[in-house]
């Protein structure tokens, strides 16, 4: 495996041998640490947010993962014809404002999952809270909250995790010969993950992480 670095993304390469005489570098996994990814401040000045992924390109996008920090209440810009998952990271939460009724999300919940073009009110519960966003155009695309130990089975073309803490990935599941751990540090999205039964053991009970998927294709 080799590591090439750029904008604060890890391209991780695997070198492939498919016969005697072919060989090639084929790119596996993007892994990708928030703390290397500038900030975008809001339009509207309540908060700033990290894009740590947009495929294919970052103004034709048709999944996107981003961190948000929420600094004070209003409104979410609208995103026509997207689907959209949300959770909180760290913070005391926050209550989105729909047509429908008001949805309180806090740490720990459930990813929420709503139309883009609702744009909701956000009004912070106590103070400042960061926040996960998985967006989608077309295609199939789901956010789910990390079971430690658990394996993952969903079958999408795309599949990533977001950890708030520290800990080790398994590309096979439990009792596997198959395959090696891959060791995650705090606030780290690794992208287009390989294998099935994927499963996720952090080093502290306290941290949490969420499984991302998308399936689609380029236009």
């Amino acid at each position: 495996m080799q590591r090439m670095r750029g904008c604060g993304t890890y391209f991780l390469w695997r070198f492939t041998s498919a016969s005697n005489s072919m060989c090639e570098w084929r790119l596996e996994m993007l892994l990708i640490r928030a703390e290397n990814i500038e900030f975008q401040p809001w339009a509207n000045g309540g908060g700033r947010t990290r894009e740590l992924l947009a495929w294919p390109t970052t103004t034709s996008w048709k999944v996107r993962v981003t961190l948000a920090e929420i600094e004070q209440d209003g409104a979410f810009s609208p995103f026509p014809k997207v689907k959209r998952w949300f959770a909180v990271v760290t913070g005391q939460g926050v209550e989105l404002r729909f047509p429908t009724g008001n949805r309180m999300v806090v740490q720990g919940d459930a990813p929420l999952c709503f139309d883009g073009k609702l744009a909701p009110h956000c009004g912070l519960l106590n103070g400042h809270t960061q926040d996960l966003n998985l967006m989608a155009r077309e295609g199939v695309a789901a956010m789910r909250l990390v079971q430690p130990d658990i394996k993952w089975l969903e079958p999408f073309d795309q599949r990533g995790i977001f950890t708030t803490g520290a800990g080790w990935l398994y590309p096979q599941p439990a009792g596997s010969n198959g395959g090696s751990r891959m060791r995650l540090e705090p606030n780290t999205l690794l992208w287009d993950i390989a294998g099935e039964g994927i499963r996720y053991v952090p080093d502290s009970q306290h941290s949490r992480a969420w499984w991302l998927g998308y399936s689609g294709s380029v236009a």
